[in-house]
């Protein structure tokens, strides 16, 4: 038997009731057949003359259901993007507490991230109120934050998750804060939680390189995004897994500017399926939370003469520019005053830079002891304290120059795997300074890494990463955040790198090798 719809006395028609109930059936606030908020059946619901979406979700829901008239005050210098994957449940909510602000924001935009939910339908629903509707065909979050930026014109920007929402003075005191230093780039606030976990959330500035206390509703000031590159803050490859925001922060501070901090209210909504739920369930490691594959690195190779580096250098560049999406950069210190060699190694520089496979490079003449010293005897005590001595001060000029968080070290007689900087990348946290891939010494048959009592190790002491008192230089990646405050200096025997390795220590810094990843020596 066909049960046919017959419209209660002012109720809604056929078509309309329809609507209502396909919208329900999507909503995750139904349970069964119920609606839990307003604790009805949403059959009864939706043919209900007065009946009305607690969410503000059915698409003929009239306007002044949720969404507030706008506001007296004014200031027209913030532009709003709210960003929506699939969140067409919280949208309503979200721009309302956008138009809700006491300092009105100079443009809203919704940004569409390929959401297969109502969340056009939603964001038509605002259109008379000014806020306008743009969709990508891509869940990149990072690219729908880009077309925020490109797609507005205020002098600040705030992009707002769609499932988050804002206290009413929240731009108003960001504009407050950001006013107090010109050289202030974000306003940043604590967190109050809500829905599946209630309560403050206290968040502590530090070392953006370790932790990420900035959220992605922080207000930014425009003009410091005009000065970032695409690649580098808006990639077109992504993990959805990584917290581009934070990404992008390190980028905005890493050109000098400063991040504030607000009094106002950011209201973080705490839900099973958040992306911060699925980082957790997945135990999502920290270099992909932290986006490492983007990151900015610096390859310093020593180079004392030696031909093979010639040879090995080109395939090297060519695989870890197509592992690593990030910008590579390579600086080269020259030791030798052979001008073939120099000239050959500053040609092979420049057509990486045309290939692609670096963003720059420079090279410097750098006379730190005879010629050839690296290939003499070291059995020699005087021989052994020249080489020291030339390999400290080269090391201190390539860490003092450095710009980069992530500095590889690459000496020119070591062979490193195909997929090295990967590898290493992959071994870092908030507490790790350096991670180094194992080789063994040309004079001895130990590895070149030692435990914390100072024993080299003459066999792997795990089969992958593990924990050392320290290693040598030859094939490393170390973090400028630690290693930035101390100098390089020597022991009593003229040994740099076991003094280095204890100031790390000394600074909380963990040092790591990769044992399964080994390198070639010589």
């Amino acid at each position: 038997m066909t049960t046919t719809y017959s419209p209660l006395p002012g109720g809604p028609d056929h078509a309309t009731y329809s609507a209502r109930l396909a919208t329900c059936a999507t909503c995750r606030h139904r349970t069964a057949t119920q609606c839990r908020p307003a604790q009805q059946l949403t059959s009864i619901l939706a043919r209900l003359p007065n009946g009305r979406c607690p969410a503000g979700l059915w698409p003929d829901q009239p306007l002044n259901d949720f969404s507030p008239p706008a506001p007296a005050a004014a200031d027209g210098r913030v532009s709003v993007a709210v960003i929506c994957h699939n969140q067409a449940e919280y949208l309503a909510e979200a721009l309302r507490s956008v138009r809700n602000q006491t300092a009105a924001p100079a443009s809203i935009v919704v940004i569409d991230a390929a959401s297969t939910d109502h969340t056009r339908e939603i964001a038509a629903a605002f259109a008379p109120y000014g806020i306008q509707y743009l969709r990508t065909d891509s869940h990149n979050l990072a690219r729908a934050r880009m077309l925020a930026y490109q797609h507005t014109r205020g002098e600040f920007l705030l992009t707002l998750d769609a499932d988050d929402l804002l206290g009413p003075t929240y731009l108003a005191d960001g504009l407050a804060a950001l006013a107090t230093d010109p050289a202030a780039g974000i306003a940043w606030t604590d967190l109050t939680q809500f829905g599946d976990k209630s309560g403050p959330l206290r968040l502590t500035a530090g070392d953006p390189n370790r932790s990420n206390w900035i959220h992605s509703g922080a207000i930014v000031r425009r003009a410091a995004l005009d000065q970032l590159e695409e690649r580098d803050a808006w990639p077109t490859d992504w993990n959805p897994l990584a917290h581009h925001d934070w990404r992008l922060w390190r980028c905005v501070l890493r050109n000098g500017w400063t991040a504030v901090k607000s009094p106002a209210a950011y209201h973080y909504r705490r839900h099973s399926a958040s992306l911060t739920a699925r980082q957790t369930a997945e135990k999502t490691p920290w270099p992909i939370l932290a986006d490492l594959a983007h990151e900015p690195i610096q390859l310093f190779i020593p180079a004392s003469g030696r031909w093979t580096l010639l040879d090995r250098l080109p395939r090297l560049l060519e695989t870890t520019a197509t592992a690593h999406s990030g910008r590579l950069s390579l600086a080269l210190a020259v030791t030798t005053a052979d001008p073939i060699f120099l000239r050959d190694l500053e040609r092979l520089a420049a057509d990486a830079v045309t290939a692609g496979n670096l963003a720059g490079y420079t090279l410097y003449r750098h006379d730190v002891g005879p010629e050839h010293l690296a290939d003499q005897n070291r059995h020699s005590p005087d021989t052994y304290r020249a080489v020291q001595i030339a390999m400290s001060r080269l090391y201190a000029r390539a860490l003092r120059d450095t710009t980069a968080e992530y500095l590889w070290i690459l000496e020119d007689d070591i062979g490193p795997p195909a997929d090295a900087l990967a590898t290493m990348l992959a071994g870092f946290d908030a507490a790790v300074a350096s991670v180094a891939l194992p080789y063994r010494s040309r004079f001895h048959p130990s590895f070149v890494a030692w435990d914390h009592t100072g024993q080299p190790y003459r066999q792997p002491p795990a089969a992958g990463l593990a924990p050392v008192g320290g290693n040598g230089f030859g094939c490393c990646v170390l973090r400028r955040s630690f290693f930035r405050h101390f100098p390089i200096r020597s022991d009593r025997s003229g040994n740099y790198d076991p003094e280095f390795y204890a100031d790390l220590r000394r600074r909380g810094g963990v040092a790591l090798v990769d044992w399964s990843a080994p390198c070639t020596h010589g």
